[in-house]
């Protein structure tokens, strides 16, 4: 289910701002962003120079996941504790990997797809933090990089990306429990390096690029019907782009063209600009915590 606020806690809310995508010098570069104040702040510099990395926020910890670093694909994985800001080599991955995605599902992080630097990747890796261990769990169905992951009722939820050529619109799901893969209604439009966020029973899946081409579209796909239904576009076409949902609104960072951040009412279908970030971030990873 998506992450629900009380209305009290909201005001304490503030988005960890991860990454840099193409730009090194930004790679480990974390900032934090308060959306009630619209205010940004200089928070720490992770030691590494991996950029389109994965990653994910476990136990106050920041999991890093592959990357490339001078363009070879990387199999590294680091954690970054968020409150000694203490970083540590874990062990890694089975494959060099980067442009991948990665979840958290009851304590156990899976790392779905990427690019291995000549090919889209199918194959699923899952990461035992307590163990510093890794198991391979059942490959999707697809090959894919730059897609996207969220999480549904423990579920994992896949959708679009690319392969050497072309931008998909295709969806698989994971059970956890049943260790298989099935698929869902794909969507509407074809695109890949885009943002997605799960509010309640509807997954959004934001702008991205069709075939290295930036669009605006934004569609929302209702999990208990099955159904996509288009809604109110971005105001510019952006891809790599980031997205949160903070109980209320979804609040949307950075891309290969603007600096903006937007912010979209799902209940009224508005997109407006609240602001703009310091520095561009291309293919940043967005996370919400209250502990920082």
């Amino acid at each position: 289910m998506a992450l629900r606020f009380p209305n009290s806690q909201r005001k304490n809310i503030k988005v960890l701002i991860v990454g840099g995508g193409l730009r090194s010098d930004t790679s480990g570069f974390i900032q934090i962003y308060d959306p009630t104040s619209n205010e940004w702040n200089v928070h720490f510099k992770i030691d590494i120079k991996n950029t389109n990395f994965s990653s994910v926020i476990f136990e106050n910890n920041l999991f890093i996941f592959g990357g490339y670093v001078g363009f070879h694909c990387m199999d590294t994985v680091y954690s970054f504790n968020l409150l000694t800001k203490t970083t540590n080599e874990l062990a890694s991955m089975k494959e060099n990997k980067e442009s991948s995605t990665a979840i958290v599902v009851d304590g156990h992080i899976f790392v779905m797809g990427g690019w291995n630097g000549s090919n889209s990747l199918k194959t699923v890796e899952v990461f035992y933090p307590t163990k510093n261990k890794w198991k391979n769990a059942a490959s999707m169905k697809t090959a894919r990089c730059d897609h996207v992951s969220v999480v549904y009722n423990k579920e994992i939820y896949v959708l679009g990306g690319r392969d050497n050529k072309d931008s998909f619109n295709s969806v698989e799901v994971y059970n956890v429990k049943s260790k298989k893969w099935k698929i869902v209604n794909p969507m509407n439009s074809k695109r890949s390096r885009f943002a997605a966020v799960v509010v309640n029973d509807s997954i959004y899946c934001i702008g991205g690029s069709e075939n290295y081409s930036p669009i605006d579209n934004v569609e929302r796909f209702d999990i208990r019907s099955n159904i996509w239904t288009e809604v109110m576009s971005l105001p510019i076409k952006e891809c790599a782009n980031a997205a949160i949902y903070n109980g209320e609104k979804i609040i949307c960072f950075g891309g290969m063209k603007s600096s903006s951040v937007f912010e979209y009412d799902p209940a009224n279908d508005k997109w407006k600009i609240v602001g703009e970030m310091p520095i561009n971030r291309t293919s940043c990873n967005a996370f919400i915590t209250s502990d920082l």
